[in-house]
């Protein structure tokens, strides 16, 4: 347990950081493009082909 707290503490921390929170919100972007994508390619072939 103190391994996960250990780990939760340090996130924080480097989240804290300027590139930190610019690594964070560059990952929710990519998150979100590839959901994006598999969201437009599932539609084409569930309706098109």
């Amino acid at each position: 347990m103190n391994t996960l707290l250990g780990y939760w503490r340090t996130l924080r921390q480097y989240l804290a950081t300027a590139k930190g929170r610019h690594d964070f919100l560059e990952y929710i972007q990519a998150i979100l493009m590839i959901t994006a994508t598999i969201a437009v390619v599932w539609t084409i072939f569930r309706f098109f082909i």
